[in-house]
């Protein structure tokens, strides 16, 4: 992590070949940003490293241009809004009838904190690593979830279960300012029923809803519209190494409509970069980070 001079904000980032790759915005007071994004150039130039920015929202996009970046749009991330969210009206009928379909049939979700988490960290490393075998797949690293024990403890747990039995998981992530929470990480056994995400993502909804929070980010999606072939060769990588949710979506935009279920609103996220000829090089070495490929 880098942080200004008064350690009120920072920026993570990793460190991969000859780039320093900054996930999402900086982090802490707004008014610290621009000064903060251009000490951290200035940092990289000294540790002569190339400085990307990857996932960043509109809001500082202009600053980036600014001081001569380029962008690359990469898709956008689809937010919930945690006030008007319910499964009444036609709209969410097909939402509607998955989930009471797993009540009537005596499917639960329960929420483990605290020490109730390591008691039954063994049963959910087991399933996670069963779907990671499954899938032929590891754990990737960086913008995206992955079953870490010591992280784990500061979130909240769903488990998905019937007669006793845990069939799935997912994590999530939320904001001390009861804000944002969000999706981090689902995994499910070889016996959990299908729309086990689906109804995951729905109970994760409902807790935030009953702890005040506003949002709950669904993470990226591709774009609806057309891409250009920079996009398009960036999500054609992605979806082999980004959203391995076994058979459940046959294709990229697939993704895109299961999270449409849920009538998000869309947020652009945008890829910040210097050089243009260097472009294909970058987005390698950000699918290496993804990946745990370095």
């Amino acid at each position: 992590m880098f942080f200004n001079s008064n350690k009120t904000s920072f920026i993570q980032y990793a460190d991969i070949k000859n780039l320093y790759v900054v996930m999402g915005d900086p982090v802490g007071i707004i008014d610290d940003f621009p000064t903060l994004i251009n000490d951290f150039i200035k940092y990289s130039k000294i540790s002569k490293k190339n400085p990307i920015f990857y996932e960043v929202s509109k809001n500082y996009l202009s600053y980036y241009l600014d001081v001569g970046f380029h962008a690359l749009k990469l898709g956008e991330e689809g937010h919930v809004n945690l006030k008007t969210f319910n499964l009444l009206g036609s709209e969410r009928s097909s939402l509607r009838n998955n989930y009471n379909k797993f009540i009537k049939e005596g499917y639960t979700v329960r929420i483990i904190q605290g020490e109730d988490r390591n008691q039954l960290f063994p049963v959910l490393k087991d399933i996670s690593d069963q779907w990671l075998k499954n899938k032929n797949s590891h754990e990737k690293s960086f913008s995206l979830g992955k079953f870490d024990l010591e992280f784990l403890q500061y979130f909240p747990i769903f488990i998905l279960e019937k007669n006793e039995t845990i069939l799935a998981f997912s994590t999530v992530f939320k904001t001390k300012n009861n804000y944002l929470g969000g999706l981090d990480l689902i995994r499910y056994s070889d016996n959990a029923p299908k729309n086990t995400m689906e109804f995951l993502i729905l109970n994760s909804i409902f807790w935030f809803q009953k702890e005040g929070y506003e949002k709950f980010s669904l993470g990226m999606a591709p774009l609806s519209d057309s891409l250009n072939i920079e996009t398009y060769s960036l999500w054609k990588n992605l979806e082999k190494l980004v959203y391995e949710h076994g058979n459940y979506f046959y294709h990229f935009k697939g993704l895109r409509f299961f999270k449409e279920k849920f009538k998000p609103t869309w947020e652009s996220r945008y890829l910040i970069y210097r050089d243009n000829l260097t472009l294909p090089l970058v987005l390698k070495n950000i699918f290496s980070l993804i990946s745990n490929k370095k």
